[in-house]
């Protein structure tokens, strides 16, 4: 069984336990933990596994006791938990946050810090597209004031670098070029990681009307009736209407400026 730091989810990992330990004793079951965990439930695990159960604080520590987890593996453990089952966005972030601490001495890097990084503001996309300018050949002053708003030659180097590593760019010679890998990695750390980046570019856009002239953005909105049928018939065509987008962005052989296109759809009254 792989460590407990290539987790990101607690109960993929007693999941994994539990088969594993299953194949080396045929006779361990959820009854059996259960009775080595002093619960009356017998299949209160299994539900916790499956998310139909939420993990209490003495029942954290006496699986860490269980499991013998060693003194920063109990404290990942139970980070992992907290990350799992937070219920504000903020809290999940701290515990994730957490967690990559306990992980940063690992020789391998995780593709779900990599996600996290990236989507951690909101120029690491903008960046990408810059850095296939003519005109960028190195100088990270020059990307920085690019930006809009600008960010810092520091901030710019790092961002390079970051996109480099992820391998969603490549350098040849002075020049960077675009690469479209497929990047795969837990919904949990998938969704943290986006709605990081959503929130951000959100604020963005609210400030672009004092950093923008008129003509420079355009900022639109309506108020509709939906019932559930119309309301995915609507999700359906703002993806279509991405992906048209997207195509107009890779036929523009002439680009000047990078864009953010922001769609926003969601309900303003109960049902």
């Amino acid at each position: 069984m792989q460590s407990i730091f290539e987790y990101t989810n607690f109960q993929l990992y007693l999941q994994d336990f539990f088969e594993e330990s299953k194949k080396l004793n045929h006779n361990f079951s959820h009854r059996y933990l259960a009775a080595k965990l002093g619960i009356a439930m017998p299949n209160l695990i299994l539900l916790v596994m499956r998310g139909k159960r939420k993990m209490s604080t003495v029942l954290t520590a006496r699986l860490s006791r269980f499991l013998r987890l060693k003194k920063r593996e109990a404290i990942y453990f139970e980070s992992m938990v907290g990350f799992m089952q937070a219920k504000t966005h903020e809290q999940r972030n701290t515990f994730f946050q957490h967690m990559l601490k306990l992980r940063r001495d690992l020789t391998t890097k995780k593709i779900e810090e990599g996600q996290y990084e990236y989507f951690s503001n909101w120029y690491n996309p903008v960046i990408r597209e810059l850095v296939t300018y003519p005109d960028f050949r190195g100088n990270y002053t020059w990307l920085a004031n690019k930006m809009h708003p600008h960010i810092t030659p520091g901030q710019a180097k790092a961002s390079v670098q970051l996109l480099l590593r992820l391998g969603l760019v490549k350098r040849s010679g002075r020049h960077y070029r675009q690469l479209d890998p497929i990047i795969s990695t837990g919904p949990e750390v998938c969704s943290l990681a986006v709605v990081n980046f959503h929130r951000a570019v959100a604020f963005l856009a609210a400030s672009s009307y004092d950093r923008t002239p008129k003509d420079e953005h355009n900022i639109t909105g309506c108020t509709v009736n939906l019932s559930k049928e119309t309301f995915n018939h609507t999700v359906t065509e703002i993806s279509e209407f991405r992906r048209r987008a997207l195509a107009i962005g890779d036929n523009a052989n002439k680009s000047t400026r990078v864009y953010q296109l922001n769609v926003q759809l969601f309900p303003v009254s109960n049902k």
